[in-house]
């Protein structure tokens, strides 16, 4: 086989350098597929992380904010449990 590097490719070339291409690229394809499904749930996850931490970071300046106020303003872990209580009961407040 020789190389046409310097000359302009003629219509059949063409064909045939294009059937030799989707030969070599389509039996690839499910593994393009794959490897961007892995991808997309590693950006996912990361994305959720990312989040989570942000979340966290948040709630961990909240709580220094609580502790520099003496405790004003919010309630502590421990006390949350009474707030759920509370809010499905509506007669809680009248028995306290």
């Amino acid at each position: 086989m020789t190389t046409h590097i310097l000359t302009d490719v003629d219509p059949r070339r063409l064909v045939h350098y294009m059937k030799g291409g989707e030969r070599q690229a389509w039996p690839k394809v499910h593994m393009i597929a794959n490897r961007m499904a892995i991808e997309v749930a590693i950006a996912e996850g990361h994305r959720k992380r990312e989040e989570q931490m942000q979340w966290e970071r948040s709630r961990e300046g909240r709580m220094q904010t609580n502790l520099s106020l003496g405790g004003v303003g919010m309630p502590d872990d421990e006390d949350d449990d009474h707030l759920l209580e509370d809010a499905s009961d509506p007669d809680a407040d009248l028995r306290s």
